[in-house]
């Protein structure tokens, strides 16, 4: 019949679990936004859903962090304090004087740089195999494989891991500048924190190469193995000079403008200034000099690790993967002790 309405549509019930009816898309309506804004949206929403859902695991690893921390630190105060106080005292009570504590201070400005060089180049290595980053076989299936920001998600383990090798290097590092101080070099204070500057540069320099590393080890093998090799050629250079020495040509201890060359010869150099420059040092001179050291590195670290974190988001996740599933059986072959099972766990696959 003409002139009567039409009824009314009824609204098409919304989804399960909604609060309303669901309205079907118009064209007239606005296009979704799928930009980058987006993604960053959805992302900060799982990730707050995450640390929602997993706050109990991870009390649960934090206290097993700090317990594991305190036994670390209780043992080496027992066990490696007492020896390190008694060389303090010989050294400082001069009882470490004599000709083999010359020729190792002597050595210390060509053996200290191949020592960082070597260092960096093993942390890289050891990153390219485990990472970081390194997440867990829950975040790649169901996390990587949409449409997220693979930066954010990565970001916060890479930091941490970061974090880690730093403080973990540094301690090593401000031991090793104690010791130096008890064979007669630098001061009580200064000595173990040009030592932890040394140290905690080479970790972190280390951790945010192994970033570029993987996925140059990934995409291009043979480059990385190019690389690899002339890297282990130039610690091999850098420790020439020492070797020399020990063998007694009198290339590690000679004087003048050679002993300088691996201290200004690039960041493995810088990072040993203030250790082997500066008052009552192997090379001397003022305070301008570890000083100038000290903000070349910190300078060198924080270009190195803006340019690993601009490359968090573009490591394989093919390797991340294969991470993920190794690294849980290698850690059950640790636990029970089976050394060849976790040697064979731990062996790359075969492409």
């Amino acid at each position: 019949m003409t002139g009567t309405p039409a009824p009314p549509t009824a609204p098409v019930p919304g989804p399960a679990g909604s609060s309303g009816p669901f309205d079907p898309p118009s064209p007239f309506d606005p296009p979704a936004d799928t930009g980058r804004e987006a993604v960053r949206r959805r992302t900060a929403g799982v990730r707050a859903l995450l640390r929602r859902a997993r706050a109990e695991t991870r009390r649960a690893r934090r206290r097993s962090v700090l317990y594991t921390a305190y036994c670390t630190v209780l043992l080496g105060a027992l066990w490696g304090v007492p020896p390190l106080w008694a060389v303090v005292r010989a050294g400082t009570g001069g009882r470490l004087d004599g000709p083999v504590t010359d020729h190792v201070l002597a050595a210390l400005p060509s053996l200290l740089p191949a020592l960082w060089a070597a260092a960096v180049l093993a942390l890289v290595l050891r990153g390219v195999r485990w990472g970081p980053p390194a997440p867990d076989r829950a975040t790649i299936a169901w996390l990587l494989a949409h449409p997220l920001d693979r930066r954010a998600l990565l970001m916060p383990r890479w930091v941490v891991s970061v974090a880690l090798a730093t403080a973990a290097t540094a301690a090593v590092g401000a031991l090793g500048g104690l010791l130096v101080f008890a064979l007669g070099a630098g001061g009580p204070v200064a000595a173990p924190l040009a030592g932890a500057l040394a140290g905690g540069s080479a970790g972190c320099v280390g951790t945010c190469l192994a970033v570029p590393a993987q996925r140059v080890a990934t995409l291009a093998p043979t480059r990385h193995r190019r690389i690899v090799r002339a890297a282990r050629g130039g610690a091999t250079l850098l420790a020439l000079p020492f070797l020399a020495g020990a063998l007694g040509t009198g290339a590690g201890g000679s004087e003048g403008a050679a002993r300088w060359i691996p201290a200004w010869s690039g960041p493995w150099g810088w990072a040993t200034l203030p250790l082997t420059t500066g008052p009552d040092t192997p090379l001397g001179g003022g305070w301008g000099l570890p000083v100038t050291g000290g903000v070349l590195t910190l300078a060198t670290l924080v270009a190195v690790a803006v340019w690993a974190a601009r490359g968090i988001d573009r490591i394989p996740t093919r390797l991340l993967r294969e991470r993920a599933e190794t690294a849980p059986r290698v850690r059950a072959a640790r636990y029970t002790l089976d050394l060849r099972a976790a040697r064979m766990a731990a062996r790359p696959p075969r492409r």
